[in-house]
This record gives C-alpha cells, sequence and structure tokens, in this order.
C-alpha cells in the first residue's frame, strides 16, 4: 500500500513545512517591511475605528457590574443553578427512564 504511506509522508510534511516557513520566512518579511506594514488599510476606516469602547454595550455592561457585583452575581449563580437543576431533575416525560428493567432507546 504505498499509496497509504504518500499520504503519510505528505500530512508529516504540510505542517512542517508550515512551520518552518512561519518561523523563518514571516519575520524575515517583516523586518524587511517595518513600518511600511501598517502603510496598507485592509478593513475601511469605518469597520475599524468605532469609537471608545467604553460608550458601548460592553462598556454598559462592564458598568454595570462594577456598580452592583453582589446582584448581578446573584443573577448568575440563579440562572446557573436553574439551569443545572434542570440538567439533575430531567426534563418533563423522562421519567420512566430510569426505571429497573428499563432499556436504552426502548419506549413503552
Amino acid at each position: 500500500m504505498p499509496f497509504l504511506r504518500s499520504f503519510g509522508i505528505g500530512a508529516l510534511l504540510i505542517p512542517a513545512v508550515s512551520v518552518l516557513a512561519a518561523i523563518t520566512l514571516l519575520p524575515a518579511l517583516l523586518a524587511l517591511l517595518g513600518q511600511r506594514i501598517n502603510s496598507i488599510r485592509l478593513l475601511p476606516k469605518r469597520l475599524v475605528d468605532r469609537g471608545h469602547a467604553e460608550n458601548g454595550p460592553w462598556g454598559g455592561w462592564a458598568r454595570l457590574v462594577l456598580r452592583r457585583p453582589v446582584a448581578v452575581a446573584a443573577a448568575s449563580a440563579t440562572g446557573w443553578g436553574g439551569h443545572r437543576a434542570g440538567q439533575y431533575l430531567g426534563s418533563p416525560g423522562s421519567a420512566g427512564a430510569f426505571e429497573v428493567g428499563a432499556r436504552p432507546g426502548v419506549e413503552r
């Protein structure tokens, strides 16, 4: 089965060449380009510059958590506890799943 051997060699060489290029060629190109690497804009300015992060929704969430940490922790624990309780108690209709003699995949 020589074709399987060639698949194995290919599977070995592709990551090896990629890593070799990443640790040798990429730093050399970055050193050669220097500050000119930033001269080309890849994304439009409207997508990159969105103002201050503190004014966005995550900034508002952070302010809420910092203002009322105990309330947020209690709400989070209550929500997580309810989720975990649902996992342990099971869903409606699953009561017969753990009966003695019940077989997996067989409904009564």
